[in-house]
């Protein structure tokens, strides 16, 4: 691939200029009186982190660094922003903006060594002395951080929330779907809540079912608003906290047959990412509470779930949607789960869509529609 840089201008040796009597001389001074709104404020911050990642998928990096940038600009402890700026660098081939920025994410609080080690965006500079010094120095920091700390997990019984949303003109006599959304890793349950929302000026989803989105338990450190992760990822956490989520789940739908009319015989799981691999995970092991699966962008890792487990979810209803050009998770695990679960007898749909690694809400609509929810 041919690599490109963004045009960064950086200054180097400003001369000095006597400032006048009564200039103002604080360093960057804005006067109050003439300042416009627009000029502090980004008018869409979520519009522009949206191209970023967008052109990241399209594998634009120029582009995506360029949307990226424009944010930190005015969100600069934004760790997880500066981190994917840092990779969008990488993968330009350019190690001393990889570098710096890599180190500017890892200040704001983006310490997730173990990724860094193995994240692939990184791999175009990673031969680079710079590059190297920098994870050296972040080593450094890393072990810092632990030495003379033991970490210990201690399993305990915890309070978590969870969004749920009903049909507007919600009777209750009558019985409904219930469609349980789990978001993807760094995201959270308030953004997932949206999902079903056409128009984004109106306060309702225009729903026909139940919708629920909880939280994953596992703060993420870094980005602006709180991030979470339905895994640990180290000490060799991450099947156990597996089998703890699936405990999580199902202990929620239990709560809300007792809360909300749940139609139980329509009990559906849909994940988006690192949420997709859980709802296959958790449906895939529970025909018995789940009547489908839908997943977007995801893993399906078949050593959760067992041959005997899928002998008995023959005929489960599963709907895979990936975008061709999703960077995150290549669109070949989709297939794979395609290929497993239909060779396994399950009802299983495969949409490709024209995209990233993202929800298109046509996409998510005809999800619904072939569900029949």
């Amino acid at each position: 691939m041919k690599r490109a840089t963004v045009p960064i201008v950086l200054l180097f040796g400003l001369a000095c200029v006597p400032r006048q009597a009564g200039e103002n001389t604080a360093v960057g001074a804005i006067d109050p009186a003439s300042v416009r709104v627009e000029d502090i404020l980004m008018r869409n911050p979520d519009s522009v982190l949206a191209e970023a990642i967008k052109s990241y998928n399209e594998k634009d990096y120029v582009r995506s660094a360029s949307a990226y940038l424009s944010y930190v600009k005015h969100n600069n402890s934004d760790a997880i922003a500066l981190y994917n700026l840092a990779c969008c660098f990488g993968l330009m081939g350019d190690s001393v903006r990889a570098a710096a920025f890599l180190m500017a994410s890892w200040g704001k609080g983006y310490r997730d060594i173990q990724h860094i080690r193995q994240d692939t965006d990184f791999d175009p500079v990673r031969g680079s002395s710079v590059f190297k010094n920098a994870m050296d120095e972040l080593e450094k920091k890393a072990l810092v951080g632990t030495k003379g700390k033991n970490k210990v997990y201690v399993p305990v019984a915890t309070l978590l929330p969870c969004y749920v949303i009903v049909p507007e003109d919600y009777d209750a006599e009558e019985r409904y779907p219930l469609v349980i959304g789990l978001h993807g890793y760094g995201s959270n349950y308030e953004r997932f809540s949206d999902l079903f929302r056409r128009d984004p000026k109106s306060d309702t989803a225009g729903i026909d079912f139940i919708y629920a989105a909880p939280c994953a338990p596992y703060p993420i450190t870094g980005g602006t608003e709180p991030g979470y992760s339905w895994t640990l990822r180290e000490e060799d956490l991450d099947e156990k906290t597996i089998w703890m989520d699936s405990d999580y789940i199902t202990s929620l739908l239990r709560e809300l047959i007792k809360s909300y009319n749940v139609d139980t015989t329509r009990v559906y799981l849909l994940g988006f990412s690192q949420g997709a691999s859980m709802a296959y995970n958790i449906g895939l092991n529970h025909p018995e509470l789940f009547r489908g699966v839908i997943a977007f962008g995801g893993w399906f890792d078949s050593t959760m779930v067992s041959a005997e487990a899928l002998k008995k979810a023959k005929g489960m209803r599963v709907f895979i949607a990936h975008g061709n050009s999703d960077k995150a998770v290549p669109i070949e695990a989709s297939l794979d789960a395609y290929r497993r679960l239909k060779d396994a007898g399950l009802d299983v749909q495969l949409n490709q869509f024209e995209g990233g690694h993202e929800v298109p809400p046509q996409t998510l609509r005809f999800a619904i529609e072939w569900m029949g929810i």
